[in-house]
């Protein structure tokens, strides 16, 4: 077995089941290294490589000789060679939120990046305790509602969005003075103040629509912490404590999702799951905020 890669770097050679065989040559792509591994059989010549644009590594238990190169490419006339544009390629074609981003026309990217759909890490802050709290909810013996699930997704992706505007608005002036914040769109001024207020309109509308299929008091629920998402930013400039405000903000649907399941917050419960994600909430977002550095 020989490896072939692009860099003299790596002294390893890792297989992945993406194998064709072609000519007599079976040969597999490594999505992680980005390299070419070629396997020969027995009845050809094992000592061979291909010299292209690639230089060699030697796997455990093979050996390589420059000169075996014309022999080799005489006896696989079939061998496909991989260049370095093409694993370029393929590495590019990968489905993640940023490549979502940037696949997305120019026009609508200041408005992904700013309710942060580059970076969907906030989202899965903002729903794992509604799942959890469905889940507890549901009858000992009985999977969590999956129609909740989706809509409680559904809601926290746009909430978080909504949420990432109005802090974005209050903060522009702070966030130009912090490395970590001074390419936001607003305030970078990609996008001005009247741009972002239609847009957490249209947010805000798309979220009152999710929230009606629920019953009347997760919608009351549901309403009450667009006061908590206001105020949240307003928190960092008077108290020592704003983790805390955004936790308060941030698992307000522990307690609208238990309602949408039971039809009130009938026992303590919920309650207690509330306080023990504000906990978790103000443990990580104080590790967050220590990655940000005042900009010189």
């Amino acid at each position: 077995m020989f490896c072939l890669k692009q860099t003299p770097l790596w002294r390893a050679c890792v297989r992945v089941p993406l194998c064709r065989t072609l000519g007599g040559v079976n040969m597999s792509l490594t999505r992680k290294y980005h390299s070419l591994a070629v396997c020969f059989p027995d009845r050809t010549q094992q000592h061979d490589c291909v010299g292209a644009q690639w230089s060699r590594i030697a796997c455990p238990g093979s050996h390589c000789h420059r000169s075996g190169v014309d022999r080799h490419r005489r006896a696989t006339p079939m061998l496909v060679q991989v260049s370095q544009n093409s694993t370029s390629n393929a590495r590019k074609v990968r489905l993640s939120a940023q490549a979502m981003v940037d696949a997305a026309p120019s026009a609508w990217q200041p408005y992904l990046r700013l309710i942060r759909l580059h970076s969907p890490t906030g989202t899965w802050l903002l729903y794992w305790p509604c799942a959890w709290s469905i889940a507890l909810a549901a009858a000992p013996g009985q999977l969590p509602d999956l129609y909740l699930l989706v809509l409680f997704g559904a809601g926290s992706l746009i909430m978080r969005g909504a949420g990432c505007i109005v802090n974005d608005m209050w903060d522009q002036d702070i966030d130009r003075k912090v490395a970590r914040t001074k390419g936001r769109p607003l305030a970078s001024g990609e996008l001005t103040n009247v741009q972002a207020l239609a847009f957490l309109g249209l947010n805000l509308t798309a979220a009152l629509a999710i929230l009606l299929q629920l019953n009347n008091y997760s919608i009351v629920l549901g309403a009450s912490s667009l006061l908590l998402v206001a105020t949240y930013p307003v928190m960092k400039r008077l108290t020592y404590w704003p983790q805390a405000f955004l936790g308060l903000s941030l698992n307000w649907g522990v307690l609208i999702s238990w309602a949408a399941v039971h039809g009130s917050l009938n026992t303590v419960t919920p309650t207690l799951i509330y306080l023990s994600c504000i906990s978790w909430t103000i443990i990580y977002d104080t590790i967050y905020s220590h990655q940000s550095t005042i900009c010189p």
